[in-house]
């Protein structure tokens, strides 16, 4: 093959290369105003549907706030009017995480105790004193107390004792002395009751008197370890 046909089947075969050029977006070449402008033509479909599908999102989210608090509303109302056992027992067992059940089971725990069904109010006030949620500790630790108390009256002293002493333990229960006293003194009262004056003298140690403490409870207290003292 001759030299001039061998380089033209050469140059056939070996494509062409360009020097590499960037590139450059229309949208570079303008600026401010004109550059949105530009980008607003262009893309005017995909913004026109971003900001529909924003728009839909936030009105979907305000219909659903507003559903939510109108649906809570009904339901506050229906706690607060609900008087009866009747009206109170399926009101708070389909709703017990909601916090208007607190009130409306101490509610239903009294009409219970007021109707000698004192194991049915026993067990509506543990509910408020073994709830996490929507429950304070004043009225959780009032409502173990509560509960004991029921208990007692039902005639299962030593269920009674374990929960006024799971009060009197209790992390939270420090902050309200009051409380811790009313714990203690009936834990003690229930086990002289039952004859196990060595358990009461223990718990009653619990109870430090100070010149400060003249409350009924730390009274009862005082009263009580004097009588043990007594009778040893």
């Amino acid at each position: 093959m001759s030299q001039k046909k061998q380089k033209y089947e050469f140059n056939k075969q070996t494509p062409i290369v360009q020097p590499a050029v960037k590139k450059v977006e229309t949208d570079e070449i303008l600026s401010g105003s004109d550059k949105v402008q530009y980008i607003l033509s262009e893309h005017w479909k995909k913004i026109a549907i971003g900001i529909g599908a924003l728009v839909v999102v936030v009105i979907a989210l305000i219909v659903i706030k507003f559903v939510r608090e109108h649906n809570d509303l009904q339901l506050r109302h229906q706690f607060a009017a609900a008087k009866t056992i009747e009206e109170l027992q399926p009101l708070t067992d389909a709703n017990a995480d909601h916090p208007a059940a607190i009130p409306a089971l101490f509610r239903l725990g009294a009409l219970y105790a007021a109707e000698n069904e004192y194991g049915k109010a026993a067990e509506t006030f543990k509910k408020i004193y073994d709830a996490q949620e929507n429950v304070n500790d004043f009225d959780r630790l009032r409502a173990g107390i509560a509960s004991a108390y029921q208990l007692e009256a039902a005639g299962k002293d030593k269920e009674a004792i374990a929960l006024f002493v799971a009060v009197a333990q209790d992390q939270t229960i420090q902050a309200y002395p009051a409380l811790l006293q009313e714990a203690v003194y009936n834990a003690a009262r229930l086990n002289v009751k039952n004859n196990d004056k060595a358990a009461a003298g223990v718990l009653l140690d619990k109870i430090i008197p100070t010149e400060q403490s003249t409350g009924f409870w730390q009274q009862q207290c005082s009263t009580l370890k004097a009588q043990l003292a007594e009778a040893k």
